[in-house]
């Protein structure tokens, strides 16, 4: 308890400036159509993995802390209910790693992290902040909706002690914060504490920061050598496509060449066949494959 309050008692204190947190985003990593059994859980049909992030204002700044109180309360709802495993709710990487290479279904699960450039600070550097009067962290691990609104509050941080060990947002001024799997729609409140410019003593609260779906990402292709690369894209996904990839691998190989050669001769609607754009796969178009490939 009394490492419960020191670390609450830092983010309650700041003076500081506010709004480093520019946006709150919601990433949908992955959707599941149908019902998907694994080794020790089964995902649900229609449930949507998202992973949880915060823009940061600079590319060095690092956060600390995401908590609740009385006068700032900690919301992380569903209209369903969240996928949570044997995992719980802070796993460290080498587990995470460990487990979910034995049984994927478990890479969905329900967690919470502070990650900033790298993939991770330090294995179990994750504090979870709960009470005995508010055990959300308890509710949360249940697959239910998490408040926290109480006088001592909570939330969840990284050890004062790992701090030197965090990374910064980093260039894409990106942080995540967790990852939250439901078949319905997650929404919520949170507050933010963070370092500025990786400065403990000029640190910051962003308090009352509501998301919802709203907040989901647009995802595109994040690859400028791609021919449907978008620059306004923050989240990238595997829907770039490329001169001459016809059957979307990433690379030009024999496989785009037996594509062509079927398309061969079109005239109408022929696709990325028709790779000048002239309206007909031809030897032209098989030119400008050749260059491609390989």
């Amino acid at each position: 308890m009394k490492k419960i309050l020191a670390l609450l008692a830092l983010a309650l204190i700041s003076a500081g400036a506010s709004s480093q947190v520019v946006q709150i985003w919601l990433v949908p990593d992955t959707v599941y159509v149908d019902e998907y059994v694994g080794d020790f859980e089964t995902v649900e049909a229609g449930s949507v993995v998202y992973g949880f992030y915060l823009e940061m204002l600079h590319a060095d700044d690092v956060v600390s802390t995401i908590y609740g109180d009385a006068t700032n309360p900690l919301v992380l709802e569903t209209t369903t209910s969240f996928f949570t495993t044997i995992l719980g709710l802070a796993p460290s990487p080498s587990n995470y790693d460990l487990f979910t290479s034995i049984a994927p279904e478990l890479g969905s699960s329900t967690y919470l992290t502070i990650t900033g450039e790298e993939e991770t600070c330090i294995d179990n550097s994750i504090l979870l902040l709960s009470n005995s009067d508010n055990p959300w962290t308890d509710e949360l691990l249940l697959g239910q909706s998490a408040f926290v609104d109480d006088i001592i509050g909570g939330g969840w941080g990284v050890e004062p002690i790992f701090y030197p060990a965090c990374t910064p947002a980093g260039e894409d001024h990106m942080y995540r914060i967790g990852q939250f799997t439901t078949t319905g729609v997650f929404s919520g409140v949170i507050n933010v504490q963070t370092f500025i410019h990786g400065v403990q003593l000029d640190y910051s609260l962003d308090t009352g920061l509501v998301f919802g779906p709203d907040n989901i990402a647009e995802l595109g292709c994040m690859d400028p050598e791609a021919m449907n690369y978008d620059s306004s894209i923050l989240f990238g996904d595997d829907s770039c496509l490329y001169l001459g990839d016809l059957n979307g691998d990433g690379e030009v190989n024999t496989g785009d060449v037996l594509n062509f050669l079927g398309a061969y001769g079109c005239e109408v609607d022929c696709g990325p066949a028709d790779m000048n754009g002239d309206g007909v796969v031809n030897a032209q178009d098989l030119l400008i494959l050749l260059g491609q490939f390989g």
